[in-house]
């Protein structure tokens, strides 16, 4: 068989394993900014979203793509992880594409690159975010590589037109690729360099500064949309200052934690096993057959080591530049090494990519194919605790709505200890756009159309101005009026209004009374509005299920 036909078919059969994690997955949940991003498409049309989204100018690639998916599976949490899960395996298959293209020698180095890719922990845990834009960047960067590439051997001016634009609208989705552009241009070096074997000739430099210049031609257009025009983030996302060289240093320890933790602490899951079986055997078998390796060249060993460090080093630079606390955590923390874990993946890829001969090619692919099983049946099981927290989380809701069901106008729901982990998962994450789902809860035509919750920390203060939910996309300007409040407390998996939280130290304050005149006004509360849907029908409009509701 050939080499370029091995390719293909582990590839698809690499991503059709892949698949088989949403269709496993029973119970899912939205955390931290979902429904955030999720409102404008849940309240209005599909036109007035999009106008909606380019009028507050944040990422529109982005806001659009949400907006088109929601409309596309209303709330359903498991079809939106199909999307994010076929995104991973598409972009770890163009990754492949990539690396063979660069080095089309060295078949094994993009077979070993693709398994890894789709294996690769901090990918894993990042597909279980239906809001995850993460992998859109990458996608179009891969393609503007292919392009490149394809320019190098063949030419075309269209083809660096292509680029350009593909590297730009990949960023309108998010920025973890930003700093790509620097290391774009360096994947089809060895293309330019198959005739001649030379780098410093009249017609290579000429032909790279070409490609350099249409990438950074992107990279500039970007840089207008993002800060001359105004299309950003209201997050945390501009440069504070150079980082010290010990945060450097510290940033890269949580790597060794993704890359090592899933050896030791793979969960008794049949789907994941049989999964990380699946994709170790389909690795095995096409890295194993011997065929006849080209000479390893130093320049090539250097070219794949190097290339692999800068895709790091830029991967994690605009984490760096925002201070962005770094560590092991298989939730959001994961998307650090959203761009930069492909060049960890090169790295690893390397030794079974150019040691692929003599009596070390055998135990090299075995090797291999082991970390992409661990890796794959440990990714699997995240998915345990995911399901857990999605249960636990449906229950919190299912009991508030059944001691409020609906409430008066102008109802503020604060709710205390909300803040709640399921070993690797997230039950609450802090505010996850609390102001937003409580709206979501409640406003039905016919009852309350402005009803608002915050989440209570231990000593937060409720005050005037502008209180925000998530990213400061939804706020609420003026006092808290004390008659308006339901005060929340979790108890377990349930949330229980209670007449007072006195168990936070300091006790909770507002601008205009003192902390003993915080009460519940039950009287707020509403139970008899005929016509209106009841509370499974609720939840459900959400996609918010809870262990015993029927599916």
């Amino acid at each position: 068989m050939s080499e370029r036909r091995r390719f293909w078919l582990f590839a698809l059969a690499g991503f059709l394993i892949l698949l088989a994690l949403p269709a496993s997955v029973r119970n899912l949940h939205f955390v931290i900014d979902d429904w955030e991003f999720l409102q404008l498409p849940f309240f209005n049309s599909t036109t007035h979203a999009i106008i909606g989204a380019i009028y507050r100018k944040l990422r529109v690639g982005r806001e659009i793509y949400m907006i088109l998916e929601a409309k596309l599976f209303g709330m359903d949490r498991q079809a939106m992880m199909f999307v994010s899960v076929a995104l991973h395996g598409l972009n770890a298959v163009l990754f492949g594409l990539c690396v063979r293209g660069a080095l089309p020698g060295r078949p094994r180095l993009a077979i070993a690159a693709t398994g890894l890719a789709i294996a690769f922990p901090p990918f894993l845990a990042m597909t279980y975010f239906a809001i995850d834009s993460t992998r859109l960047p990458l996608l179009f960067t891969f393609l503007a590589v292919l392009s490149l590439q394809a320019w190098a051997s063949k030419g075309g001016q269209g083809r660096l037109a292509f680029a350009a634009a593909a590297y730009f609208i990949g960023l309108t989705f998010y920025e973890n690729a930003i700093f790509f552009a620097v290391v774009l241009p360096v994947a089809a070096l060895p293309v330019l360099t198959a005739d001649t074997g030379a780098l410093w000739s009249r017609r290579v430099i000429l032909r790279f500064a070409a490609m350099t210049g249409s990438v950074a031609l992107g990279g500039a257009a970007f840089l207008i949309y993002r800060y001359l025009i105004g299309f950003s983030d209201s997050g945390r996302t501009e440069t504070a200052s150079l980082p010290a060289p010990g945060y450097l240093l510290d940033s890269f320890q949580p790597l060794l934690g993704f890359l090592l933790q899933p050896l030791w602490d793979i969960r008794p899951d049949p789907a994941g096993l049989l999964a990380g079986l699946a994709l170790s055997l389909a690795l095995l078998a096409a890295l194993w057959p011997a065929g006849r390796p080209a000479v390893s060249t130093p320049r090539e060993v250097l070219f794949v080591a190097l290339a692999g460090l800068a895709l790091l080093i830029a991967g994690l630079l605009p984490y760096w530049l925002i201070h962005q606390d770094i560590h092991v955590a298989w939730t959001t923390e994961a998307r650090v090494f959203s761009s930069a874990g492909y060049g960890v993946i090169l790295l690893l890829a390397l030794p079974a990519g150019f040691l692929g001969a003599g009596v070390i090619r055998k135990p090299l692919a075995l090797a291999t194919a082991t970390v992409a099983f661990l890796w794959l049946a440990f990714g699997f099981g995240l998915r345990l605790d995911w399901e857990k927290a999605a249960d636990r989380h449906c229950l919190l809701w299912k009991s508030l709505l059944e001691q409020a069901p609906f409430v008066t106008e102008n109802t503020v729901f604060v709710i205390a200890g909300l803040r709640e982990r399921n070993e690797r998962a997230i039950v609450f994450g802090g505010s996850d756009s609390l102001l937003v789902l409580i709206r979501m809860l409640y406003k039905y035509p016919g009852a309350a159309d402005r009803v608002y919750g915050f989440h209570l920390d231990e000593g937060l203060k409720i005050l005037s101005a502008q209180t925000s939910s998530g990213r400061g996309q939804s706020q609420r300007a003026g006092v808290i009026p004390s008659d308006a409040i339901l005060l929340v407390q979790r108890h377990g998996d349930r949330l229980d209004i209670v007449d007072r939280i006195d168990t936070l130290s300091p006790p909770p304050t507002m601008e205009t009374s003192p902390a003993s005149a915080i009460a519940s006004n039950r009287s707020r509360i509403m139970t008899n509005l005929p016509g209106l849907p009841g509370i499974d029908e609720r939840l459900a409009r959400l996609s918010i299920h809870c262990p015993d509701a029927p599916r």
